[in-house]
């Protein structure tokens, strides 16, 4: 093993970093990306380190690309089958290389966190000069900031930009707000009442939320808005617990609901997409935004190709021809030809890989819930809310940036909020470490 101990911290916000800039980077980038990562992460692990066990989060997103790998057996299509496979390692290279930095990150995790919300931001100034540059005048700046036209310069699409955005507050709540270096407690400790702090630090806190509603809504991902209301519910459940509960908190926030529904009613096309989604008595044939009764069909349809294989689902490389099939078969035209897929990750995973994926696939996303539900890592608790969430409505995992998002935060705020060992106590201990 080659020892790096004393670069270590300078090459962890390195890797750190690359990771957090590849959710913006081109495909072939992340790719190599990932190809070099764990290589990387355990040649920075502190020699003589104990290794740390891979948990039942790792394991069940290894056992998920096992069973994917398995599942070449019963696809009749394996050049599919294959693709998908190699799409999922990603599904074994966030476990191992964050586990190998584990003793590294309770002393970086506010750096991690930092270069989340920091690229937030940084990307948001893009898209909106972008879309500024290309609009035909400040007459049209409002009309022209929304979905997927404000998200076009990211690389990702509007659902993908949004539910980063909403991963960064998470991240700025940690690093500025709720972080152990500002109120001299421990990486162990779960989220305290903030200390005092000044009327500027408070209104600068106030600007990035606002940030945050603003372009989350004019993105107009309904699923993240719909999120981005749970993460409030949330929030004052944990209050709750805590004890920390005030009426007053619940005004301000309810008030924070107020932006978006003037925002969406002032744009045509927000307001288009909204509309679309609570009017429950329109058909998917006049959806124009792909909405909630499109939605519903393409679960349904999911559901009956599921029926025909209820034991081991289609398997990796048929899943899409025999939805496709399905669709043709009750008529779902707009499906057979966009080859849609399920717009639901937990049953795109049980039609692929049947009963034990699914059970697998929440496993892996349920345990960490509760567990920092049960530790009170609140940070972590909203990163798995919105992966949760997200879900829902999106195959998340079935586009390589979902795989991207989904495996880095999860991964690098459950390993990030694990017992630290020796060494990583022992620099956060020594402040000369951080100097690097």
């Amino acid at each position: 093993m080659i020892s790096l101990n004393k670069s270590a911290p300078l090459s962890v916000r390195l890797v750190l970093s690359l990771c957090i800039a590849g959710v913006f980077a081109p495909h072939s980038w992340q790719n190599l990306f990932l190809l070099v990562l764990p290589f990387w992460a355990w040649m920075l692990r502190p020699q003589g380190e104990p290794k740390t066990n891979i948990g039942i989060w790792g394991g069940c997103h290894i056992l998920l690309w096992l069973w994917t790998l398995t599942s070449l057996g019963w696809s009749d299509h394996q050049d599919e089958a294959i693709t998908e496979l190699l799409s999922k390692t990603q599904w074994v290279i966030w476990p191992l290389a964050f586990m190998a930095l584990q003793p590294w990150l309770a002393a970086h995790r506010r750096w991690f966190a930092r270069c989340i919300w920091v690229s937030a931001v940084l990307i948001a100034g893009i898209c909106v000069a972008d879309v500024l540059w290309r609009s035909s005048g400040p007459s049209s700046w409002f009309q022209d900031l929304v979905y997927e036209n404000l998200a076009r310069a990211s690389g990702l699409h509007p659902i993908y930009l949004s539910m980063w955005m909403l991963l960064a507050l998470v991240a700025y709540a940690q690093d500025q707000i709720f972080s152990p270096h500002d109120r001299n407690l421990t990486p162990h400790d779960g989220v305290m009442p903030p200390p005092n702090q000044t009327q500027s630090a408070q209104g600068w806190h106030l600007a990035y939320i606002l940030f945050t509603v603003v372009m989350v809504t004019q993105l107009s991902s309904r699923m993240a808005m719909l999120t981005g209301l749970a993460m409030m519910g949330v929030f004052l459940v944990i209050l709750i617990r805590l004890g920390k509960f005030q009426w007053s908190i619940a005004g301000g926030m309810a008030l924070l609901i107020l932006i978006p529904w003037l925002l969406i009613q002032a744009n045509a096309v927000n307001s288009s997409r909204v509309s679309e989604m609570v009017d429950l008595q329109a058909d998917h044939s006049s959806n124009r935004w792909g909405g909630r009764s499109l939605r519903m069909a393409k679960w349904k349809n999911t559901l009956e190709c599921y029926a025909a294989n209820p034991i081991l689902g289609t398997g990796a490389g048929d899943f899409q021809t025999d939805l496709d099939q399905v669709y043709r078969r009750n008529q779902l035209e707009t499906g057979y030809i966009n080859r849609f897929n399920s717009h639901n990750q937990y049953l795109q995973t049980l039609a692929t890989l049947g009963p034990v994926g699914l059970c697998l696939l929440l496993l892996g996303l349920l345990y960490p819930l509760w567990w920092a539900w049960k530790e009170q890592k609140w940070e972590a608790l909203m990163v798995f809310v919105i992966i949760l969430s997200s879900m829902l409505t999106e195959s998340m995992l079935e586009r390589q940036k979902g795989l991207y998002i989904v495996g880095l935060l999860g991964n690098g705020y459950f390993w990030g909020m694990l017992q630290p060992s020796r060494s990583s106590q022992d620099d956060t201990q020594d402040p000369r470490s951080h100097a690097a």
